[in-house]
């Protein structure tokens, strides 16, 4: 998601100063990223306040099924706030902030794309949190296992399952084998992990911008099928 971010503030640095109007900056800004397309995304929709030659007041790109592989992103908006020159010319901004909206079965699949013991675990989500499901090999046993949790966040940008209550085979789990369960699922995604199709644009938006986008997860919510990621950089 940082490199995104990055890679989204390079390409409006190069249309920085046109001194056109609010829409047709959005629209200039909103065909710019179309074309470059530095992830996979079904539509991209831009919308630019108070835009002068000097200075922008605002920007939010909102996306459709954005791709930051591994993960599907169902809808995703990043806002910027007040983004202006610094006397080196180079772009910098006030704040930032970001929320995406993320469904079970795509967090299934993420998942699936990294964990071996646990291959066919599959996640539900609701508005109390999420269930984590499958079957747990053990000897030449598949038994199957349905543990309840939350997400919590580590390092800032790390999605990470925690166990509330569990069951195997309709009985308690024990504390170890929980434990076991997390330490393979874990973690479930990490944000900062996207790898973007061209490592030059990623150098050459941070030497442009001259800022290390230090991603932090603020708060997850859930609802019926999936959640929600707010965060800021």
């Amino acid at each position: 998601m940082a490199d995104l971010i990055a890679i989204l503030l390079v390409t409006l640095a190069g249309l920085f100063g046109t001194g056109a109007d609010d829409e047709t900056f959005a629209k200039l800004l909103t065909e710019a990223v179309e074309a470059k397309k530095p992830v996979p995304m079904d539509e991209v929709l831009v919308a630019c306040e108070d835009c002068r030659v000097d200075e922008i007041g605002g920007i939010q790109f909102n996306f459709s099924e954005l791709t930051l592989e591994p993960l599907l992103i169902h809808e995703a908006s990043i806002d910027v706030s007040r983004l202006h020159h610094d006397d080196k010319g180079r772009i910098t901004m006030d704040g930032l902030e970001f929320v995406a909206n993320i469904k079970q079965g795509d967090l299934t699949d993420a998942l699936r794309s990294h964990v071996q013991k646990l291959s066919d675990a599959s996640i539900s989500i609701d508005k109390k949190g999420l269930t984590l499901s499958g079957n747990h090999h053990l000897l030449a046993l598949k038994i199957p296992y349905s543990v309840r949790g939350t997400l919590g966040v580590e390092n800032g940008s790390q999605l990470v399952f925690h166990i509330d209550q569990s069951q195997l085979s309709g009985m308690q789990m024990p504390a170890g084998l929980n434990a076991l369960i997390e330490k393979e699922v874990n973690p479930v995604y990490d944000l900062k992990a996207f790898a973007a199709r061209s490592k030059k644009d990623i150098e050459r938006a941070k030497a442009q911008l001259g800022y290390e986008f230090e991603l932090q997860i603020e708060k997850i919510s859930y609802g019926d099928g999936h959640i929600i990621v707010d965060g800021s950089a």
